[in-house]
């Protein structure tokens, strides 16, 4: 989390408040590692950059995508405005989510099957009789 303030910017890490110059942001911004504890274990979040930051080095960045894989989160006035990601990463996420999409769907289409069995169901004659 990232609070900004007129001259320094406070970040709360693992719990604790560090307090830096502004001026020093988005230098300092580019390398921070996120961390949070989940379960005892240590879990790497996002790394964080600045909009200007990013400009100044996109090479760089896409370079660190492709070899680590880990998503930066790109800031702008010191809150997230969106996340930056490999395609293979991008490209795994959307297949597990259309996965899901259609398991949940035929969970869904089985669940009617097995009521109508049961004769937990009614005719109607039009959409309308839902309501």
């Amino acid at each position: 989390m990232i609070l900004g303030h007129p001259a320094s910017v406070r970040l709360l890490i693992l719990g604790s408040w560090l307090t830096a110059p502004r001026s020093c942001l988005d230098s300092c911004i580019a390398s921070l590692y996120v961390e949070s504890t989940l379960s005892g274990e240590v879990k790497r979040m996002a790394k964080i950059i600045s909009i200007s930051t990013l400009r100044q080095g996109v090479t760089q960045v896409v370079k660190d995508l492709r070899e680590h894989r880990q998503p930066w989160t790109l800031i702008q006035r010191s809150r997230p405005v969106a996340v930056l990601l490999d395609y293979e990463t991008f490209e795994t996420m959307q297949t597990r989510l259309r996965e899901l999409e259609e398991e949940h769907l035929l969970r869904v289409v089985a669940e009617g099957r097995e009521e109508h069995k049961r004769g937990k169901t009614r005719k109607i004659k039009s959409l309308a009789d839902l309501r």
